[in-house]
């Protein structure tokens, strides 16, 4: 019984086809089997590459794909598949591309619609808020960037904590002359070389 009910719905799903008028994302819990965030603590990739295969950003390549299908139960071309026809649909979605879904049909019950066309007039509103507020500015000026803000950072940490640089600009304890002449009358006190 349990055969023909796991066949019935096998031809239900190859029966469903995407419809060109619509536009589909990957189910990350049909596909994956889990949350992203615990797929990647399994896998050890990082989650923006898990999710990029999801929503059509990346086509993972054969090994990765490999690798993540062994967590997941999936064949690896399978996977790669999903991939690519997620990554059409984003071409579609976004106007970059007239051609048809291309979603295999067997492979069509992975897939979920989604409503939005293009980007969200939300996320638009905020990234043209964000360049307008940098408009005019220099990033340098605003913060240092690479191996000068770490150089800048550790001189400002040293000076606070009482270091100062010395002849050869190497940041050391400043020691007042008086710590140096208690050491050099500590040293100079017989009796300190016998045994």
């Amino acid at each position: 019984m349990e055969r023909l009910v796991t066949m019935a719905r096998r031809m239900e799903q190859a029966s469903e086809a995407p419809e060109d008028d619509k536009f589909y994302t990957l189910d990350s819990y049909k596909v994956y089997g889990m949350t992203v965030p615990k797929l990647a603590q399994l896998t050890l990739l990082s989650e923006a590459m898990l999710y990029y295969c999801l929503n059509g950003t990346s086509v993972p390549s054969t090994m990765v794909a490999r690798h993540i299908c062994a967590f997941i139960h999936m064949d690896p071309d399978t996977l790669r598949e999903l991939c690519k026809a997620v990554r059409h649909e984003r071409q579609r979605r976004f106007g970059r591309t007239s051609d048809p879904c291309l979603i295999p049909p067997p492979l069509f019950h992975y897939f979920k619609e989604i409503k939005g066309i293009g980007a969200s007039p939300k996320i638009e509103g905020k990234y043209k808020e964000m360049i307008e507020s940098r408009r005019g500015k220099k990033r340098n000026a605003v913060m240092k960037r690479g191996r000068e803000w770490f150089d800048d950072k550790a001189k400002k940490i040293a000076e606070q904590s009482g270091f100062a640089p010395d002849e050869n600009g190497i940041y050391r304890k400043d020691q007042s002359e008086s710590v140096v002449q208690a050491l050099v009358e500590i040293l100079a006190t017989p009796g300190l070389d016998e045994g």
